[in-house]
């Protein structure tokens, strides 16, 4: 298991809980998660990974924090890809911005959500990556094990 993989089910332990709101990190690791929900997760950080293999590398992110930020946006928990670089800005937009404002044509400025190669515009593209797989939530079945859907 890579950094990745592992630091998504760190992610999905620590901000998941139980029936009585306790985190299930405190009570759980990753040996209490059921075979086919961890073979689940596994292949969503895989199949993850290798689809935005460009992005990831250049959004300038560890591996550790990719993998916590993909469990964080998927889920809507208030933070993610698109909180790595929320407090930059990005020239190329800031004057596509001013150009619009005047111009009334938002085009070119919209254009760079998509084409924009700084960490921002990278970890907004990343987000909307994530937000496509869907929520994906653990809870403790009746076995005593960590079950997701």
């Amino acid at each position: 298991m890579n950094a990745f993989t592992r630091s998504y089910i760190q992610a999905a332990l620590w901000s998941s809980t139980d029936d009585n709101d306790a985190p299930l990190d405190h009570d759980y690791s990753p040996s209490d998660i059921a075979s086919a929900t961890f073979s689940k997760m596994e292949a969503d950080c895989t199949a993850f990974q290798s689809a935005n293999e460009a992005l990831l590398a250049e959004s300038g992110l560890s591996e550790s924090r990719a993998g916590h930020c993909l469990w964080l946006n998927r889920n809507g928990h208030g933070s993610g890809f698109w909180d790595e670089y929320s407090q930059t800005s990005c020239e190329a937009y800031e004057q596509e911005q001013a150009i619009a404002i005047g111009s009334r044509d938002f085009s070119k400025r919209d254009a760079l959500d998509e084409t924009c190669p700084c960490p921002y515009h990278v970890c907004q593209r990343l987000s909307k990556a994530a937000k496509a797989l869907g929520e994906f939530n653990l809870y403790v079945g009746d076995d005593g094990q960590i079950h997701g859907g």
